[in-house]
């Protein structure tokens, strides 16, 4: 008996027609992108609308400054590559593979990106922005090489829930508000929490380990609140603040800080129930 095998299409964006999603004949497959389909949108400056709900493909391979916008979801069960795209418009993009930012920056407008197979950053950034998000779920790993400079914008926020890895030397900033209950590696080089305006950062039950010559670093204009978690490691836990800029990081209660904390022209506000292992005040940073 002859098995049954369903092949995926890939649908290559062509935008022949308009740049409505559900128009087959903006399809090189000669049909709008269904569960089974791969998605290539690289045409420079493309502009695809979602103009259809609950949107569903195979996977989705984004560059060369394309666009995607609309209102509504999309789930990818497979993997998400981008190599330079905006996202924009209300809705939920939900990738169930691993994501990929390959080069240039990656743009989230109003749109929330939840990562369920994790992934990895590998260049460039990632910007939020009009309340977007960016999620990590519960045992996802996120893994940031050292040509990603960061992930930035004050009116977006990054929800971490899974495993944030700084992997490879050099330097990565957070300048989006973060909620973070899972845990940060920093396994190589510098992460910097900081920012333009006044931001806060939010750790609950949250652990960050920091290696030997490393560093987690509390920047200008943010201010840091941990309840209930703690840092460990070999590395420093670095407090300061640059042009007179205000730092403030607050341990609210039942905080174990094992690394060695330095704190320069900061705040640092010491409540109920938390353990210091090394403690340095009043040092000048550059």
């Amino acid at each position: 008996m002859a098995g049954i095998f369903s092949l995926n299409a890939q649908c290559t964006w062509t935008g022949a027609v308009n740049t409505n999603w559900s128009e087959a004949g903006n399809w090189s497959c000669g049909h709008v992108p269904g569960a089974a389909d791969d998605v290539v949108i690289n045409v420079n400056n493309s502009i695809v609308t979602l103009d259809v709900a609950d949107v569903t493909i195979s996977s989705l391979d984004i560059s060369n400054s394309s666009t995607l916008t609309g209102n509504y979801d999309v789930l990818i069960n497979g993997d998400l590559i981008c190599g330079g795209a905006i996202f924009s418009g209300a809705g939920t993009i939900t990738v169930e593979g691993v994501t990929t930012i390959t080069s240039f920056d990656v743009t989230l407008d109003t749109r929330n990106l939840i990562l369920n197979g994790g992934g990895s950053f590998n260049n460039q950034s990632l910007i939020l922005s009009n309340n977007a998000t960016l999620t990590i779920s519960e045992d996802q790993m996120l893994s940031i090489l050292s040509n990603f400079e960061g992930i930035s914008g004050e009116n977006g926020m990054i929800i971490n829930h899974g495993i944030i890895e700084k992997n490879e030397t050099g330097y990565c900033y957070f300048t989006s508000p973060l909620t973070n209950t899972g845990v940060i590696n920093i396994n190589e080089g510098v992460l910097e929490i900081a920012a333009n305006a006044n931001i806060i950062m939010n750790h609950v039950g949250a652990v960050i380990n920091i290696a030997s010559g490393c560093s987690f670093t509390s920047g200008t204009h943010a201010t840091q609140n941990f309840t209930n978690s703690a840092i460990n490691g070999e590395g420093t836990f670095l407090i300061h603040e640059t042009f007179g800029n205000p730092t403030v990081v607050n341990l609210l209660s039942g905080n174990s800080i094992g690394v060695k904390v330095v704190v320069g022209t900061a705040t640092l506000n010491l409540l109920h129930n938390n353990e210091l292992a090394n403690i340095e005040l009043g040092i000048s940073q550059p």
